[in-house]
């Protein structure tokens, strides 16, 4: 049952006890009387379920967890979540994300002025570190931020070619054009992108162009080894399952090459081959002049008979060199 003015701020978790207080923190600081919070915990391995149980007793609006065992299925997640939501109005963010507080009570507002609005986004990007602490990490600037009054059909044509128009994060939803849209796709691995492109694709349909870009950030990003995103051959799954679905007629842009370049590069000769293979369009660019130069290098540095006949350690001024996988010559270096 939607309520009419209320914000839900729909969180997932895994493993993000020591984020959590951040998170929560900030979202009871929002400027907002009538909001709630439904937070998804699936299946932690760390306190995560202790923590947040502890601090949802101190605050003094509706809370809503659910405590699950762990599915891995982050789209299932989020539309649980929401399915749990009564909000009019919908902020999608992980538990160790951080909302921008000062930000959020303009853009409802605006929302409640004019009904015809899908949904207000954030053109910026702000990272944070494990410290909450601005990170020394350097966020590319989004392309939307460049365009000039975009279209739905701009819109769509970012999801394409540079996988993502913004952050779903940075991004104040109406619930039904979420609904309408039908959600995230739960048989596939991409969340974000496929949900974008699905309210774009449903907000064309309608001839609704009345989406509000703003510079003001709505949520802070926090980067940490642990990001889905830093999972270089899963992004590489996610777009190509995503091109399949949403984008069959098309070639594949430039980007994903890039990334599938990239992603072999951080993996094994083994897993780039499983993750190339584990799509249909993945199997198609093993034809790739560019993808097949670096499967053969990543191949030959890995299976070189050299490297098993002569190995060379270093270790302050000690180096070491072993031949043969047996003999040992270790000499010191000034």
């Amino acid at each position: 049952m939607q309520e009419k003015g209320l914000l839900s701020f729909c969180v997932v978790g895994y493993n993000h006890s020591e984020y959590a207080k951040s998170c929560i923190d900030a979202i009871s600081s929002v400027q907002y009387p009538h909001k709630e919070i439904v937070i998804l915990d699936d299946g932690s391995k760390d306190d995560s379920v202790v923590v947040i149980n502890d601090l949802v007793k101190k605050l003094d609006f509706p809370v809503k967890t659910i405590f699950q065992e762990n599915t891995g299925n982050v789209p299932a997640n989020f539309n649980k979540v929401i399915d749990h939501a009564s909000g009019e109005f919908i902020i999608m963010m992980s538990l160790d994300d951080v909302v921008c507080s000062e930000n959020i009570s303009s853009c409802i507002e605006l929302l409640q002025s004019n009904s015809s609005i899908p949904f207000i986004a954030s053109t910026s990007v702000v990272t944070i570190n494990c410290n909450n602490k601005g990170t020394d990490e350097i966020v590319a600037p989004l392309k939307l931020d460049s365009i000039v009054n975009p279209s739905v059909d701009e819109l769509l044509e970012l999801e394409y070619s540079e996988f993502g128009a913004f952050y779903i994060q940075g991004a104040i939803w109406r619930r039904s054009v979420i609904e309408c849209s039908g959600k995230f796709d739960e048989d596939i691995l991409g969340d974000d992108i496929v949900l974008r492109t699905k309210v774009f694709r449903y907000l064309k349909s309608i001839n609704n162009e009345g989406f509000v870009l703003q510079k003001n950030p709505i949520i802070k990003y926090r980067r940490h080894d642990n990001n889905l995103s830093k999972n270089y051959g899963r992004q590489v799954k996610i777009v190509c399952e995503y091109l399949d679905r949403y984008w069959p007629e098309r070639e594949s842009p430039k980007l994903l090459i890039d990334w599938i370049i990239c992603a072999i590069g951080k993996n094994s000769f083994k897993d780039s081959l499983k993750f190339l293979a584990s799509t249909p369009r993945g199997l198609n660019l093993l034809d790739n002049k560019l993808i097949i130069k670096k499967i053969k290098n990543k191949f030959k540095k890995e299976n070189s008979c050299f490297r098993y006949l002569f190995k060379k350690i270093k270790q302050g001024n000690e180096r070491e060199i072993i031949l043969f996988s047996c003999i040992s010559i270790r000499y010191h270096v000034s």
